[in-house]
């Protein structure tokens, strides 16, 4: 828009959508007397209007750079709320705050950082099984604490997409995809 002066002038929207999902807004200016090119004059603006942020809650094994950088990654996002809690010994976490129980139930997606197996008991583990069921995201990162001690019989083995072999010596574990997968 160039008003006065034919000087670029930066127009400001406040926009309050009624409702959640995907949303085309047009915005048209009314061409200037002797305005040459109106074609210009109108843009689509395509927004992808959430119903609320993604409650995303981050366990890991322990603290790490990879730990650091997740939760800085996901923590920049205004679409996302952020939780973490960090293992501190088997059945601790440095966070205080609600129980992990309660937070699995107030969010959208479960972030495991190479948690181990026996921090994760079987009520715990239980609920995250159910959680995925009834549609909730969880992203499992493995790695030294949790699969040294994997056990396929754990119930948290029956969330995953891949079935995850026992280690074959050294660093090495074999992860298989499964046609059956969640």
């Amino acid at each position: 828009v160039l008003p006065i002066q034919d000087q670029l002038a930066k127009l400001v929207f406040q926009i309050n959508p009624t409702q959640a999902g995907p949303q085309i807004y047009r915005f048209y200016v009314v061409p200037q007397a002797g305005e040459i090119l109106r074609q210009n004059n109108e843009a689509l603006v395509h927004l992808d209007i959430l119903q609320a942020k993604t409650q995303v809650l981050i366990l890991a094994g322990a603290p790490s750079f990879e730990f650091a950088f997740a939760k800085r990654a996901l923590a920049a996002d205004s679409n996302l709320v952020v939780e973490t809690r960090t293992l501190k010994d088997d059945t601790r976490f440095y966070e205080a705050g609600p129980a992990i129980e309660t937070l699995i139930k107030d969010c959208d997606v479960v972030v495991l950082l190479d948690m181990p197996m026996l921090a994760l008991d079987s009520r715990l583990s239980k609920q995250l099984n159910s959680f995925v069921d009834d549609g909730g995201g969880l992203l499992f990162k493995g790695g030294k604490q949790s699969l040294d001690n994997w056990n396929d019989g754990h119930p948290l083995a029956a969330c995953l997409p891949v079935v995850i072999t026992a280690n074959l010596g050294g660093e090495q574990h074999m992860c298989v995809l499964q046609a059956t997968a969640k």
